[in-house]
Order: C-alpha cells, then sequence, then structure tokens
C-alpha cells in the first residue's frame, strides 16, 4: 500500500518548504558573476585587480539599427 509512503512524502516536503520559506525574499536575481566565488579563489582575487587597476570585467553593448542591409558601412549612419 502507497498511502503511509505518499503522506509522509506529502509532510516531509511541507515540512522542507516551510523551513525554507524564510529564506525566499534573500533570493534575488543578478548577474554579477564574481561574486559567486570566494575570496580564496584566484579568479576572483585576479578579477577585483583588474576591475579596480585596470579596464573592468564587465562589457555594456549595444545593437543599433541602420534601416538597410550594410547600412552600417553607410558613411552618413
Amino acid at each position: 500500500n502507497l498511502q503511509p509512503v505518499f503522506i509522509a512524502s506529502i509532510t516531509t516536503a511541507i515540512g522542507f518548504l516551510s523551513l525554507n520559506f524564510s529564506e525566499v525574499p534573500r533570493n534575488e536575481l543578478n548577474d554579477v558573476f564574481l561574486h559567486w566565488f570566494n575570496q580564496s579563489i584566484q579568479f576572483r582575487t585576479d578579477t577585483v585587480f583588474a576591475i579596480e587597476i585596470l579596464t573592468g570585467l564587465y562589457r555594456i553593448e549595444y545593437s543599433l539599427r541602420s534601416g538597410e542591409s550594410g547600412g552600417i558601412s553607410n558613411p552618413e549612419f
């Protein structure tokens, strides 16, 4: 009979959800992947150096439409 297993599974799931519910408001969406690494990892220390002393890590790219194929080559654009 699967009924006791089903009830135990549902009870366990509800228990875990209630414990984690206090953590849900702290979730945030960002794309600063540098903060995913601990400060003891060489990649992070090198990248922090690059950000502070050199140019940085992230870049912004723009997409501009010229309205015609190959229009970016037009000097008037």
